[in-house]
């Protein structure tokens, strides 16, 4: 899919250009039907200009809280938890953007993909206050760790994640069918069968193909009795 196209027309106009789906546009009729009273044109920067105000204001709300105080709840002391009123305070403190700044004082100027990052890391008891927090984007976060648990460490975690993401997206056999079968071979009506898997479905959230298919004998060799 081509990349979205802005093109300045001026200081405070610009044309944007992105290829959508069908499903995206009929999102967008329906959202035109249902303005039609406050936008009766349809006008589709009007539009957007909304929408983007009311995901700005539930991301913001979601990230920083309401803004009205809480009770503030007990942490745990190993606990990596970072409480929203907290995060509001370092949020607006370091006004959205990232804090690495580099050798001759200039500051990046990275407002995305940030995350709060210890300035103590955490593996060294370093505290979730605000003055051990500070906002950092994705590449300076991952400077920063090479700098203090060294390259080889980070080559070792990113390992780790790959692994574990292939695990997690690699297919899993469909053990359920397989019990399906076997019992439909040793002459259980498939209607009976699928009555008991789907019951022991609930109970079981990644089975074996063995001990699944003993619990199902075990519910309905009684029935054949």
């Amino acid at each position: 899919m081509p990349r979205p196209r802005v093109e300045p027309l001026s200081a405070d106009r610009f044309r944007i250009e992105f290829t959508a789906s069908a499903e995206f546009l009929r999102k967008l009729e329906q959202v035109q039907e249902l303005l039609s009273h406050s936008v009766p044109s349809g006008d589709l920067a009007e539009l957007f200009e909304r929408a983007l105000e009311e995901l700005i204001h539930k991301e913001v709300k979601r990230r920083r809280g309401a803004g009205t105080p809480r009770k503030r709840r007990e942490l745990k002391p190993d606990s990596r938890h970072i409480p929203v009123e907290m995060a509001r305070q370092v949020w607006e403190r370091d006004g959205g953007q990232c804090t690495f700044v580099d050798a001759e004082g200039r500051r990046c100027n990275e407002r995305r993909f940030l995350t709060f990052e210890h300035r103590l890391p955490f593996a060294f008891g370093g505290p979730p206050t605000v003055d051990n927090l500070c906002l950092q984007c994705k590449a300076h976060n991952l400077h920063a760790a090479q700098q203090v648990f060294g390259e080889q460490f980070i080559t070792e975690k990113r390992a780790a994640r790959h692994r574990q993401a292939e695990r997690e997206l690699a297919p899993k056999p469909d053990v359920f069918g397989k019990v399906m079968f076997a019992l439909c071979n040793l002459g259980f009506r498939r209607k009976d069968a699928a009555r008991v898997l789907s019951g022991l479905r609930e109970n079981q959230e990644e089975p074996e193909v063995e001990p699944l298919l003993r619990a199902a004998l075990n519910l309905l060799t009684p029935a054949r009795a």
